[in-house]
């Protein structure tokens, strides 16, 4: 996160911390799969640091430049971070390549409407990460549903119909993506920053803001930009 934004509103350096606060408690979600890790090299600091995985996911959540972990037959784990190798689990090496993966969006069981199969992606994979992760590609993705006799996945994106988990029908399961949280972030360490100001008897920023959303059509993309 930088402070681009934070001056644009005009506000001072000594509140940082407060936006810094509200990012922190509001920031995307982490999550490690088990994945190969392309352009990496473990970081010398962490080379088997540790046989314990909570602490190699907690450790990589906290490094900025971290891509995953790689856990080596005794059981010791070292970070990987940017290079030039690629990582990958191997069962007869007894090995295991996680990978980190920021998580914009979340998932939820839910009905869909005014929403249609989406073509190029029709009962195409099995695996939920794997839907979830090419919807978050596509901006008008709305979710996915789940077939029942095979389990296979299909994208939903606009249209005319309603999707919903039926007992007696053919979908198994229907997701809806939800709201990105990068957007939650920006407006949280903004209204946070608000209250904190009219407490303090500072200049409240609300004017600030409309101001550059007046003045800006992609006020939203500076957010995204700003926390993503």
């Amino acid at each position: 996160v930088t402070m681009a934004l934070w001056h644009q509103l005009g506000l001072e350096a000594r509140d940082w911390p407060v936006q810094v606060m509200a990012y922190q408690e509001h920031q995307v979600a982490i999550r490690y799969e088990e994945r190969s890790v392309q352009n990496a090299q473990v970081g010398e600091k962490y080379k088997k640091f540790t046989s314990r995985e909570a602490i190699a996911k907690s450790t990589c959540t906290e490094e900025e430049q971290c891509l995953g972990y790689w856990i080596l037959p005794a059981g010791k784990i070292s970070l990987l971070f940017p290079g030039q190798l690629e990582y990958k689990s191997n069962a007869a090496a007894r090995t295991r390549v996680m990978k980190k993966k920021v998580v914009y969006y979340d998932y939820e069981e839910a009905t869909i409407t005014d929403a249609d199969s989406n073509e190029n992606y029709l009962e195409f994979t099995k695996d939920e990460i794997e839907a979830q992760d090419i919807c978050n590609d596509i901006i008008d993705c709305l979710g996915y549903w789940k077939k029942k006799r095979g389990g296979k996945l299909t994208l939903l994106t606009p249209g005319i119909g309603t999707w919903t988990g039926s007992k007696g029908g053919n979908i198994q399961s229907v997701k809806r993506r939800m709201d990105d949280r990068r957007l939650n972030a920006a407006w949280a360490w903004i209204a946070t920053y608000s209250v904190f100001a009219m407490r303090n008897e500072f200049t409240p920023v609300e004017a600030g803001i409309h101001e550059i959303a007046a003045n800006s059509s992609n006020f939203s993309q500076a957010l995204l930009q700003e926390f993503s």
